[in-house]
């Protein structure tokens, strides 16, 4: 965000120094940090060095005029957008419009008022500000535009390999290839229609739980829950996921373990994406566990780690936007949407917790849902376990 106005960072680029001396006093009781330079290579240097919020520029120096200065100053993309007031004693249209062709902000002819010349630099610096929001939220924007464009192209994709084996089966099955209905055959042609209807819905049903999240329509009903019993049912629905991929699964909870007030649906779906995760991207013979522990501020602690394949801990923003991925290659070896961490975290928070994620390439992941005390009942507990698969 660009300094305020108080504490703006001005550079004179002039070639006189007494002009160079009253600006910068008349700017500096006004409350602006002052820079300058004696020439425009100098200026120019000075720009891309400093990066001022603002250039008072003088057309007429010995060597690099100050059209010349303006101009290479709107060609550097690091620099392009500082306001430049041009200052001439030329007052001519052709000098005017040619200062207005190469970028400069504002122009100002000498003698300067240099009673108005204070305010003139808030008005330009207010509108820099103003400019610079609107070049953000355009910026922010398109990138939205363009996650949700891979998003869609992602979405695509897996919407469409189970329904070309819903829509495949069923049509053998309806032509009876595989022979008359009531051979073998056909009851493994159900069970991969039932698996992919079965992966179209948890699909839609993530999509349509992130748009309630955002349209604030997102019930939660909050009860006393024993831990321990979740942690099982859970294990239950991830462990054939395991089992195929070849991970092992291991639950561990750290001495009595209380119970939790939360919607026990919402957690059971934020811990099953979470392992699931976490079991899709662990190599074979590779372990994802399940810690729960309580603090010594009597938080409670929820954390799923893996042995997988981890990530740079500068993807993780991404990969918690809510249309971001990590890898949007549709032929990528890990498929999915992308919400799964995404929505994750929503429901966390809506549940009251916080969640964070710690990670490393090639050494794994781990995800951290944290219960404060307020939400811990001491009436349950779960007494110390550990389970594995």
């Amino acid at each position: 965000m660009m300094a305020s106005r108080e504490s703006a960072r001005i550079l004179v680029v002039d070639d006189d120094a007494a002009q160079r001396a009253l600006l910068g006093e008349i700017l500096g009781q006004a409350g602006f940090s002052c820079d300058d330079a004696q020439d425009g290579d100098e200026g120019l240097r000075k720009c891309l060095s400093l990066k001022p919020d603002l250039m008072v520029l003088d057309v007429m120096m010995p060597g690099r005029d100050g059209f010349s200065v303006c101009s290479e100053i709107r060609n550097d993309s690091v620099v392009q957008n500082t306001p430049i007031l041009m200052v001439t004693g030329l007052n001519d249209i052709k000098s005017i419009e040619r200062a207005f062709e190469v970028g400069a902000t504002n122009f100002l002819t000498k003698p300067i008022n240099f009673s108005l010349i204070e305010h003139h630099i808030k008005y330009i610096l207010r509108s820099a500000r103003m400019e610079k929001q609107i070049r953000r939220a355009k910026r922010l924007a398109e990138e939205a535009s363009a996650a949700k464009s891979h998003f869609l192209a992602n979405m695509s994709h897996e919407l469409r390999t189970p329904l070309n084996a819903i829509i495949g089966f069923s049509e053998m099955i309806s032509m009876e290839i595989g022979g008359p209905i009531g051979t073998a055959t056909y009851i493994g042609y159900a069970q991969d229609i039932h698996g992919s209807a079965v992966h179209l819905l948890r699909i839609i049903n993530d999509v349509l739980d992130v748009s309630k999240i955002e349209s604030g329509t997102f019930e939660i009903d909050k009860e006393q829950l024993v831990l321990a019993d979740l942690f099982e049912r859970v294990f239950s629905i991830i462990r054939p996921r395991a089992e195929e991929a070849d991970v092992a699964l291991l639950l561990d909870m750290s001495g009595h373990v209380p119970g939790v007030y939360t919607d026990e649906l919402r957690l059971k779906q934020v811990l099953i994406n979470l392992l699931s995760n976490a079991v899709k991207f662990t190599p074979p013979k590779g372990r994802v566990a399940l810690h729960a522990h309580v603090t010594e501020r009597q938080d409670l602690v929820i954390a799923i780690s893996d042995t997988g394949i981890g990530m740079h801990p500068g993807e993780i923003t991404k990969a918690l936007s809510r249309f971001g991925q990590i890898d949007s290659d549709l032929n990528r070896k890990h498929e999915g949407t992308g919400l799964g961490l995404p929505l994750a975290k929503l429901i966390t928070e809506r549940l009251g917790g916080s969640f964070a994620i710690t990670t490393a390439e090639e050494q794994g992941t781990t995800v951290t849902v944290t219960f404060p005390k307020d939400n811990i009942f001491p009436g349950k507990i779960s007494e110390s376990r550990r389970m594995a698969s």
